[in-house]
């Protein structure tokens, strides 16, 4: 079927969001008096992996994951090596909250102090765009492709990353955590922006750099590209069951039969 429309995530596929994200971990760690900011023991690589997994995507999530694995002393490898790591990482969840009282009071401090360092400290105006994002939406655009964003972020800091890099005016549709009764990964935002288009699922493509971004898109039933500038690994991505996997961008003219 003919192409049509081209759904993106945001962060980790329109603008990099990681070391942003890295950071965030680290501060609230220490500010929950968790570890010392120098003895913060998950890599980068490591935080995003968890962090692109189905249940632990959200601030929230990612406080109930990260506590988990810190609180048992497992490796962060030990579960991503799983076949199944969201279960296994759901599975350790459940075991430290039987283990430990506070568990669920120091997740939710956790995950306020998450949501905080993203909205209120840090400066939106400071993320960078992907590597070859911009290019790749003018480039869609130029094909007179229908163009939407569909992320979790919260829909003012969402326009202002856009418009300091004059790109939100490169989306037909913009749909964010506010449009959504229920955020990635469920399908509602997909089959938003497909109905707002007047689409069929076989005329779309979604791209997204996390587990999360790949179940949303499938469950609309729509093709779906991984892509390698976020969040999830090659592995991951593989498992949640991307058709394509890309590098950055730049590569997704060549999977989706797009030339000049």
């Amino acid at each position: 079927m003919t192409l049509k429309a081209v759904i993106f995530d945001g962060g980790g596929t329109i603008w990099d969001s990681m070391s942003v994200l890295y950071d965030s971990y680290i501060w609230a760690f220490e500010q929950l008096g968790l570890c010392k900011r120098n003895e913060f023991p998950y890599t980068m690589k490591e935080c995003n992996a968890l962090s692109s997994l189905k249940d632990f995507n959200t601030e929230h999530g990612k406080a109930r994951g990260f506590l988990a694995v810190f609180l048992s002393g497992k490796s962060m490898q030990s579960i991503m090596e799983k076949e199944n790591p969201n279960a296994e990482l759901n599975r350790l969840v459940e075991e430290m909250r039987a283990k430990h009282e506070d568990f669920d009071s120091k997740a939710e401090k956790l995950g306020k102090l998450l949501t905080t360092y993203l909205y209120e400290i840090f400066d939106d105006t400071k993320y960078p765009l992907c590597k070859n994002a911009k290019p790749t939406l003018e480039k869609l655009k130029e094909r007179s492709l229908k163009i939407a964003l569909v992320s979790n972020r919260r829909k003012k800091s969402t326009l202002r990353i856009l418009e300091n890099h004059n790109i939100h005016e490169l989306f037909d549709v913009i749909i964010t955590w506010e449009d959504q009764k229920n955020p990635k990964p469920h399908p509602e935002g997909v089959m938003k922006a497909m109905q707002l288009f007047h689409v069929q699922p076989e005329n779309c493509v979604f791209v997204g750099d996390s587990a999360v971004d790949i179940i949303s898109a499938r469950e609309a039933g729509v093709r779906c590209v991984g892509v390698l500038t976020g969040m999830a690994t090659r592995e991951i991505l593989e498992k949640v069951g991307a058709d394509h996997i890309i590098n950055d961008l730049s590569e997704l003219f060549e999977v989706l039969n797009i030339h000049d």
